[in-house]
């Protein structure tokens, strides 16, 4: 007969429960804390589990050098303590940190004690916890079944180590002969190539791919937006392990970032789905032409949901929209020769529109799979063809006009999927609430759905952008197609309107996290100086890393990296020389403007600077930017770069940026750096980073 179910040991404040992690290193300890968080919510362990956590956590995993250990009476105090940690708040009650090699002496000095066995029985049976607790941490062997005496708990199943995230190259030739034996999970997800630190899929595409060979914009075969937006669902789905019977997937803050200029016979690309604390699942699709030593370049990301089981179907009314969108009807020729006519060539493909019906601020498009392709339809859910023909439906909201102009899909602020393409659907498009023709940047919400009606998938701003570049497409990776981009021309000062509502508030309380990285843009010497040592005097841990205009020909003590204003790509070198050497930054401080007015009005410096930390990857946590202004004019320039701090979601979702400015009233520069840094050092620190306004010794926002 099987064992019955031993009763759970009970956990309270009065016998609270022990739980032990251990790891390498801090950053691997962090990701052990993470991952029992997650694995406390997803499994619903509740105070009933504690017991069992503890015991499968003391005995059944190895105990290594970075370690912690946590004292909680209940699953809510232990979220708490382990979020805590996670944020770096070490000094939470009942919370014990220690290194293995840093305390081997103390540790060896009371192994050597020949009653340190009976004191440890004595703590056991006194409860006193924490004594022993903070022995382990610092490497104390214990024999942890002395804790529980007969009535031990059981064994669960719960997260082991998080390996490093680190990437193992195959040579090309073994990749070019396991790619040629190896059947593909799908035409745009080749094979798995995870290891044990990521979740990553990889293809190598051809010129012989129908959603690249008819696909071309200005003269440059490119991956079709289209099928990056398949690859990400399909990788979501393979990842899941969803069937087509369980496919509502929603795609988020997409982006495309810059294109994939089609040129060789083959290449690969590579798609890593990164998991996030929030439940959402990023996604990263690069490649790198260069070769697996050059710096990856990311095409597209966004992020992805799942939904589990399809929902409440959703139905058109296709008779009425029919009836309102009557006014102009345009048959294939003419939209793809007007969609010739602005340099987008859809060759046999990609070439499904049938026709579309013009309405008010509406369009209806009738597409239908291309009789070339139409037996790959059961191969793609977000069939390429289909998706990219309803996106380039929109050219009917321009047939009319004199002057049809270029525009690009930039990002899509939400896909929704909730079932397969048909070979015959119906598109609806409209103008996102908001958006309206005359817009530099146009946002589209477009419905698709099959022939009774019902909707298979919903796409929510799509954002298409005037492209007033001059170059041919794509012969520049500078050339910007998001929100970053600088305007080619700048509207006069006296076209310029701003309406501000700022409302006196007091700094809130200082954040959890703690600045042990910052980045500071500064040229001077003395103002780096000066820097160093009153940031320093504010927290003595903190390692501060300078950015300069100006080459360093001087001795310092600092670490300093010169660039040059003008050139973009050596905001990336230094970025990737700091994204090698120290990893996360906590915190980035550009100060130019204070030294140098110049950089007030001319903001591509503020766009260089965060179009290089996405290129690189850089995780930079908190970028504030600081200026202070003489004139009414350099009020105005300050005031519109709060709009980097409300733009900026959908290319850097993970680091927060504010602006910070007041009127400068102190002639001595000594002063006006100490009260800048007392004041950025307070603002970087906030609970809410929020761009703030100074003025008359009060706080606004």
């Amino acid at each position: 007969p099987q064992n019955p179910r031993k009763e759970p040991v009970a956990i309270s404040p009065q016998n609270q429960a022990l739980i032990v992690l251990s790891a390498r290193n801090e950053e691997r300890l962090k990701e052990q804390a993470q991952q029992l968080l997650r694995a406390i919510k997803e499994e619903g362990f509740s105070d009933r589990h504690l017991a069992d956590m503890a015991y499968t956590l003391q005995i059944g995993r190895e105990a290594m050098e970075e370690r912690l250990a946590v004292m909680a009476g209940s699953i809510k105090e232990l979220e708490e303590k382990l979020q805590g940690f996670v944020r770096g708040q070490d000094n939470s009650n009942d919370l014990y940190r220690g290194q293995v090699k840093r305390s081997k002496d103390t540790v060896a000095i009371f192994t050597a004690d020949e009653d340190l066995e009976k004191a440890v029985d004595a703590w056991i049976s006194k409860r006193k916890y924490g004594k022993i607790l903070n022995l382990w941490v610092k490497g104390l062997a214990l024999d942890w079944n002395k804790m529980y005496g007969a009535a031990k708990p059981q064994r669960i199943s719960l997260p082991t180590y998080p390996f490093a995230r680190e990437s193992y190259w195959i040579p090309k030739k073994e990749l070019q002969f396991a790619t040629s034996t190896i059947a593909k999970l799908t035409p745009l997800l080749h094979r798995n190539t995870s290891t044990f630190s990521e979740q990553r899929f990889s293809s190598t595409f051809t010129v012989q791919d129908f959603f690249l060979k008819d696909y071309s914009v200005k003269g440059k075969r490119i991956f079709s937006e289209a099928a990056y937006l398949e690859m990400a669902r399909e990788a979501v789905s393979q990842a899941a392990g969803f069937s087509k019977g369980q496919m509502e997937i929603r795609l988020s803050n997409v982006l495309w970032m810059q294109p994939f200029v089609f040129s060789e016979e083959e290449f690969d690309m590579h798609i890593e789905l990164i998991p996030e604390e929030s439940g959402q699942i990023a996604f990263e699709i690069y490649g790198q032409p260069g070769g697996k030593d050059e710096e990856a370049i990311v095409y597209s990301l966004g992020t992805a949901v799942l939904n589990g089981v399809p929902g409440e179907s959703m139905q058109l009314n296709l008779a009425d929209l029919q009836v309102q969108c009557s006014g102009r009807c345009f048959n294939a020729s003419q939209c793809y020769e007007a969609l010739a006519g602005i340099g987008i060539d859809c060759g046999p493909g990609y070439q499904g529109i049938e026709a579309v019906y013009a309405g008010t601020k509406q369009v209806l498009a009738k597409l239908t799979l291309s009789p070339c392709v139409l037996d790959t339809h059961d191969q793609f859910v977000l069939h390429p063809s289909l998706l990219n023909s309803a996106i380039w439906a929109s050219i009917g909201f321009m047939m009319d006009s004199e002057e049809c102009e270029t525009r690009l899909p930039a990002a899509l602020q939400e896909l929704e999927i909730l079932g397969p393409c048909s070979p015959a659907m119906w598109a609806w498009i409209r103008y996102s609430e908001g958006s309206a023709a005359a817009d530099p940047l146009q946002q589209f919400d477009i419905d698709l759905c099959d022939t009774q009606g019902k909707v298979c998938i919903r796409m929510k701003g799509l954002e298409m952008q005037e492209d007033t570049e001059e170059s041919t497409y794509g012969d520049s990776v500078e050339v910007a197609r998001q929100s970053l981009a600088v305007p080619k021309k700048q509207e006069a000062f006296e076209m310029m309107t701003f309406e501000e509502t700022w409302q006196e508030k007091a700094l809130s309380n200082r954040g959890p996290a703690k600045i042990r990285t910052l980045v500071c843009f500064l040229s001077n010497a003395d103002n780096q100086n000066k820097a160093a040592e009153e940031l320093q005097t504010l927290d003595p841990q903190t390692k501060i890393l300078f950015i300069s205009q100006q080459p360093n020909h001087t001795a310092s003590s600092h670490t300093i990296y010169s660039i040059s204003r003008k050139d973009p790509s050596a905001y990336k070198q230094a970025f990737q020389s700091i994204r090698e050497e120290y990893g996360e930054i906590d915190g980035m401080l550009y100060l130019w403007p204070i030294e140098d007015a110049t950089c007030i009005e001319d903001y591509s410096v503020i766009v260089y600077l965060l179009q290089s930390i996405a290129a690189v990857k850089l995780k930079a946590r908190r970028v504030l930017l600081g200026a202070q202004f003489e004139t009414g004019l350099e009020r105005c320039y300050l005031d519109s770069w709060i709009g980097f701090e409300r733009s900026l979601g959908l290319v850097l979702p993970n680091t927060q940026v504010a602006v910070m400015y007041q009127e400068n009233s102190i002639s001595d520069a000594k002063s006006t750096m100490e009260d800048w840094l007392a004041k950025l050092w307070a603002e970087l620190q906030a609970e809410k980073l929020q761009s703030v306004f100074y003025q008359g010794g009060k706080r606004f926002v």
